[in-house]
């Protein structure tokens, strides 16, 4: 998760605030979302086109669904261990370029 862009842009939350919100939520609220800029990213997809919306979330899940995929072909090939070290290397030397 570390390192995803989404999280290389925004950061994170202090893990004191979130678990006092989770705390909240199992208190009795049905939905809980921590943060104004997370309420605000939340609330957004409401308001913007849908076009917009998945070209952001397809922008934000590439490199992590393109080394899914990757694992997954070595395993339908029963390849015990795949060279995860090297795969990552070549996604992130692949997605620097594109974006």
């Amino acid at each position: 998760m570390e390192d995803s862009r989404l999280f290389k842009r925004i950061g994170a939350m202090d893990a004191g605030t979130v678990a006092r919100d989770g705390y909240r939520g199992l208190m009795g609220h049905p939905v809980v979302i921590s943060g104004l800029r997370n309420w605000l990213v939340a609330e957004s997809v409401r308001f913007a086109p849908r076009r917009m919306v998945t070209s952001i979330s397809r922008w934000t899940r590439a490199r992590e669904l393109a080394f899914d995929v990757a694992l997954e072909i070595y395993n339908k090939f029963n390849w015990t261990q795949p060279p995860i070290d090297k795969l990552k290397s070549l996604q992130a030397k692949r997605f620097r370029s594109v974006y």
